[in-house]
């Protein structure tokens, strides 16, 4: 009878554990926070120019996109941006990519077009990472202009050891 009532509790905790375990993994608040925990970044749709930059900024930090969700490859009148507000998600990179190729001389797999994605996506991730939910992205350029100075700084110290990326 105390083995029965033993067992009995176990699986009443692992009916318990299990429910709680489905809760969390359908929450997906809790899965958008583990996709900004990870260094790792989803590309919308895959380019090899954005792959080349996202390997460069790697190489500055394994752990670079920490905070970032994805990085989208949109028409804007800008080089880039990024978004708060209702139904808007501020960990969302978006990259004119077409805008940065022709002018950095229009080859889709030149070393110039790749160098101008790694600083655009740079900015922007400095908006990114300056964002506050109850007073929105602190600084306004200031950050992001930061982190831009701060990638292409390093591009420049480091550019002998980014051949194999950059001109991969």
């Amino acid at each position: 009878m105390v083995l029965h009532l033993y067992y009995s509790m176990k699986i009443d905790d692992l009916y318990a554990l299990t429910s709680l375990f489905k809760k969390y993994a359908q929450n997906p608040q809790i899965q958008q926070d583990a996709e900004l925990k990870s260094p790792n970044i989803i590309v919308e749709p895959l380019n090899p120019v954005i792959s080349k930059a996202i390997k460069l900024l790697q190489r500055m930090d394994p752990n670079y996109f920490i905070g970032a969700r994805k990085i989208v490859i949109t028409m804007s009148p800008n080089y880039g941006f990024v978004q708060s507000g209702p139904g808007k998600d501020p960990a969302v990179i978006n990259i004119n990519l077409s805008r940065i190729i022709a002018e950095s001389g229009g080859n889709l797999g030149s070393p110039e077009a790749v160098l101008a994605a790694a600083t655009t996506i740079a900015h922007e991730n400095g908006h990114v990472r300056s964002y506050n939910e109850s007073q929105g992205f602190v600084g306004g350029e200031g950050p992001a202009e930061a982190e831009e100075a701060k990638v292409r700084s390093w591009i420049e110290s480091n550019m002998n050891r980014l051949q194999d990326i950059v001109h991969a």
